[in-house]
C-alpha cells in the first residue's frame, strides 16, 4: 500500500480543535474583509453591472441568453444585433453558462439583473479559500496544514497578480473552476482509494456544476483523473469502477443541454490562439517579476511572490511523499506537472493553444497552496532552527528578511491605502530642501470592481436619441461595443475579438492593423455591413478618423467621438425593403426583390434559419467573410412581407 505516515505529520495533527477553529475564523475574517474591499457592496448591489474589462462581454452574454431562455426556453439563439448576426450561447459562452443560469434564476426570483449578475463574483471569492481548506482535509492533512491551505488560499486569491487579474478582470468563471477543480481532484482521489457514495455523489454534482461554469474544467482535471484511474484500476472493486463511470456519465448528462447544440454546429467553430500563449521563459520572468509580452498574458505588473512560495512548499511535499512512497504522490504530482506544464508550455502544443493555456496557472498555484502545508507545518512544528549553528541561523534570518520587501510589496500593491504616505514638492524644485511638500495624489486602486461608467450611459443615450436612420454602429473599444449591444436597439459591429465562431471575421478591430482599415477597403467594409455611425474613444485612430471622404464628426460625447458615414448603405444589399431584427427573427416589410427574384440581407447566414411564408433561405457568399449573408429566394415569388427565423 505504501506509507501513509505523512497523513498526520508530527506536530501538525496535534493542534487542538479550539485553537484551530479560532485561527481559521481569524484568517477567514480577514478574507471576508478583503473581499468587501475588492467587491464594494454598493457596486455589487447597485443598478449597474460591472464595467471592468471582460465583465462587459459576460453581462452582454447573460442578457442575450437570458432573453432566449425567457422567450424560447433555449440556452442559445441567433442574435442579429451583433456583428451582422452571430450564434449566441453555442461556443463563445462555454465560460459563462453557469453564470448565466445563476443570473437568470435570481432574476426570476425578483433580483434585478445587474445585481444578480454581480453577486456571482463575491460568492466565488468567499468560497475559494474554503475549498482549499476542505481539499487539504480530504487529503488527510493535519490541522496545521489545513490552516496553511486556508491562509495561502487567501493570499493567492488577493495578492497574486495573475489570479487577481483573472477574477477581477472578468474571468470569474475560470477562477471559480480553478478552486473548484482542487476539490474535484481531492474527491476523486478519495473515491479511488475508498469507493464510497460519500465521495462519488458530491464529486458527480460538483463536476457537472463546474463543467457548466466553465468547460475548461475538463482540461484541468482530465490528466490527473485519468492517470490515477488507469494506474489504480486493478485495485478498484467493481463498485468503485461503477461509481467512477457513473460520475463521468452524470457530468456529461448534466451538460448535454448545451453540449448537443454546440456539437451540431461545430462547422461554425473558429479556434483562436493569440491570448494566453506563454513559454518556459515566462516562468523565469514571472519568478523575477518582469513582464514579458503583456498582450499575451494580459497584465503588466507582476506580483508573484506567493505563487512561487506555494510552489516551493508543494515540491518539498511531493519530494517527501516520493521518498516515503506515499500513495498521495501520484494524483497530485500528475496535477502539478500537468497544470504548471500547460501554463508555461501549452503555447507550443497545437491542441492546447486555443485554450489560452497561461490561464491554467490559476489552478496550478491553488493546488500548490494545498500541498504547501503538510511538510512545512511538520517542519515548523519540529523547530529545527534550535539545532542549527549560530551562523546558519543568521544566514536563514537574513534570507527571510531579504524576502520580506517582496512579500509586503505584493500586498501593498493591491492595498495602496496601507502604504506610507507619499509627498511631492510644491515649491521651486531648483531650491533643494526649500520646497514645501504636500501629499501626493491618491493612488488609483488596481483591480477593484467598479460599475459601468456614466460615460457609456451618456453615449448610449445620445445614440438612441440623436442618431436616427437605418444601419449599424461600428465601435472600436470592444468593452463599449459589448455594453451598447444591450443598451440600444441597433446593430453593433465590434466587441470581443475572439468569439470562437467564423462570424468574428466581420469584426474590423479583431486584429491590430486590419487591412480593411486602409484605402478603398474601408469604404467597402462600411458598405458591406451597413455601418451608419462610427464610435471611437481613447487615442485618435488616424487611419479611420481622418477619412473625411467617408466620415464626418457628428459630436464628442463623454469622451467618445461619434462619426457619421457620409454615404450609408441599407440593410438590404440586393432588392429593397424595411428591415426589423430581433432575437431569432428578421422581419422584412415592403420587400421588393432584385432581378432574378432574390433579395439579399446584410445579415450572417446560419444553418437553421427558415423563411416564411412562400420563401426559402440560401447562403450568399461574401468576400472575406466565411459565414456569408442571407439570400432570400421566392417559392415561387417573394411576398411583400416575410420573416427569417431560427428553427430549433
Amino acid at each position: 500500500m505504501g506509507s501513509q505516515s505523512a497523513h498526520q505529520p508530527p506536530g501538525s495533527g496535534a493542534l487542538r480543535l479550539g485553537p484551530f477553529l479560532a485561527a481559521a475564523l481569524l484568517i477567514y475574517a480577514l478574507h471576508v474583509a478583503l473581499v468587501l474591499v475588492a467587491c464594494p457592496p454598493g457596486v455589487v448591489l447597485g443598478d449597474r453591472p460591472y464595467g471592468v474589462s471582460d465583465y462587459n462581454t459576460h453581462y452582454q452574454q447573460v442578457d442575450t441568453v437570458g432573453r432566449a431562455l425567457s422567450r424560447f426556453g433555449k440556452t442559445w439563439a441567433y442574435d442579429p444585433g451583433l456583428l451582422a448576426g452571430v450564434p449566441a450561447g453555442l461556443f463563445f459562452d462555454v465560460d459563462n453558462k453557469g453564470h448565466t443560469l445563476w443570473t437568470h434564476g435570481l432574476t426570476r426570483l425578483g433580483v434585478p439583473q445587474p445585481a444578480a449578475f454581480n453577486l456571482f463574483t463575491p460568492l466565488s471569492c468567499l468560497l475559494a479559500p474554503l475549498a482549499l481548506l476542505l481539499a487539504a482535509r480530504l487529503l488527510r492533512a493535519g490541522r496545521g496544514a489545513q490552516l496553511w491551505a486556508l491562509g495561502l488560499g487567501v493570499v493567492l486569491w488577493h495578492f497574486d497578480s495573475g489570479l487577481r487579474h483573472f477574477w477581477s478582470g472578468g474571468m470569474i468563471s475560470f477562477s471559480t473552476v480553478a478552486w473548484g477543480a482542487v476539490l474535484i481532484l481531492a474527491l476523486f482521489h478519495r473515491l479511488v482509494e475508498e469507493p464510497r457514495l460519500r465521495f462519488s455523489v458530491p464529486l458527480a454534482l460538483l463536476l457537472a456544476l463546474l463543467l457548466l461554469v466553465h468547460v475548461w474544467t475538463f482540461v484541468i482535471c482530465v490528466v490527473p483523473m485519468v492517470g490515477l484511474y488507469v494506474v489504480r484500476r486493478r485495485d478498484l472493486p467493481l463498485a468503485g469502477h461503477l461509481q467512477v463511470w457513473a460520475v463521468a456519465a452524470l457530468a456529461v448528462a448534466g451538460n448535454a443541454f448545451w453540449l448537443v447544440p454546440a456539437l451540431r454546429h461545430l462547422d461554425l467553430l473558429a479556434p483562436a490562439a493569440v491570448l494566453g500563449q506563454a513559454s518556459p521563459i515566462y516562468l523565469l520572468a514571472d519568478f523575477i517579476g518582469v513582464a514579458r509580452l503583456p498582450f499575451r498574458t494580459d497584465f503588466i505588473f507582476l506580483h508573484t511572490f506567493y505563487r512561487f512560495l506555494a510552489l516551493g512548499g508543494a515540491l518539498v511535499t511531493l519530494w517527501v511523499w516520493r521518498r516515503e512512497r506515499d500513495r498521495r504522490l501520484l494524483p497530485w504530482a500528475l496535477a502539478m506537472g500537468w497544470l504548471w506544464g500547460v501554463a508555461y508550455l501549452g503555447g507550443w502544443i497545437p491542441l492546447l493553444r486555443s485554450t489560452e493555456p497561461y490561464r491554467f496557472i490559476a489552478p496550478a498555484m491553488l493546488i500548490s497552496g494545498v500541498l504547501f502545508g503538510p511538510q512545512v507545518s511538520a517542519f515548523l512544528a519540529r523547530r529545527p532552527w534550535r539545532e542549527l549553528p549560530r551562523a546558519a541561523r543568521a544566514a536563514t534570518l537574513l534570507l527571510a528578511l531579504l524576502l520580506v520587501p517582496r512579500a509586503v510589496g505584493d500586498v501593498l500593491y493591491f492595498l495602496p491605502e496601507l502604504s506610507p504616505p507619499a509627498y511631492v514638492g510644491a515649491g521651486d524644485p531648483a531650491e533643494a530642501g526649500v520646497a514645501d511638500f504636500r501629499p501626493a495624489p491618491p493612488v488609483v486602486r488596481p483591480f477593484r470592481l467598479t460599475a459601468l461608467g456614466d460615460n457609456v450611459y451618456e453615449l448610449a443615450a445620445y445614440l438612441r436619441e440623436h442618431c436616427p436612420g437605418e444601419g449599424r454602429v461600428l465601435v472600436r473599444e470592444w468593452p463599449v461595443a459589448e455594453a451598447l449591444h444591450w443598451m440600444i436597439d441597433r446593430g453593433i459591429m465590434g466587441g470581443f475579438g475572439e468569439r470562437r465562431t467564423i462570424h468574428e471575421a466581420a469584426n474590423l478591430f479583431r486584429r491590430i492593423g486590419d487591412p480593411r482599415l486602409r484605402g478603398a477597403e474601408l469604404a467597402r467594409y462600411l458598405e458591406r455591413y451597413a455601418v451608419r455611425y462610427v464610435v471611437v474613444g481613447g487615442p485618435p485612430q488616424a487611419e479611420l478618423e481622418l477619412r473625411s471622404d467617408l466620415l464626418r464628426l457628428r459630436k464628442v460625447v463623454a469622451g467618445f467621438r461619434v462619426h457619421e458615414v457620409l454615404r450609408p448603405s441599407r440593410l438590404v444589399a440586393r432588392g429593397s425593403g424595411e428591415v426589423r431584427a430581433d432575437l431569432n427573427r428578421i422581419e422584412v416589410r415592403d420587400a421588393r426583390p432584385a432581378a432574378g427574384e432574390a433579395l439579399v440581407l446584410r445579415f450572417h447566414h446560419m444553418q437553421g434559419l427558415r423563411c416564411a411564408p412562400g420563401c426559402r433561405v440560401e447562403r450568399e457568399p461574401v468576400p472575406g467573410d466565411p459565414a456569408g449573408f442571407i439570400r432570400v429566394v421566392g417559392a415561387p415569388r417573394i411576398p411583400s412581407r416575410f420573416s427569417v427565423e431560427l428553427v430549433y
